[in-house]
């Protein structure tokens, strides 16, 4: 899912909610990584990226990779790009 960020090269500030879990249509997602865009217009900046493996959350800059707490996720609303969910599987 991608979120605008620019309309005509001007950036938006909107801040967005970005949810651990979604449901749509009866079908639970989570999420499991969002990009991240630092900068004043889509060519000029830096992006970097929050996801998840194996229930554990890392902060990736380059070739820095980091842990991080899951409460991270909350603190991006104005930077998040992309984010991508899975959705669950379901109960047999």
């Amino acid at each position: 899912m991608e979120i605008p960020r620019y309309r005509y090269g001007e950036r938006l500030d909107t801040e967005v909610q970005v949810d651990l879990q979604l449901m749509i249509n009866g079908t639970r997602y989570n999420l499991t990584s969002a990009v991240l865009h630092n900068g004043t217009s889509p060519k000029v900046g830096h992006y970097v990226a929050i996801y998840n493996k194996s229930a554990t959350w890392y902060f990736q800059n380059d070739h820095i990779v980091r842990e991080v707490d899951v409460t991270t996720i909350s603190e991006i609303p104005h930077n998040v790009y992309v984010v991508a969910y899975r959705a669950c599987k379901k109960n047999v």
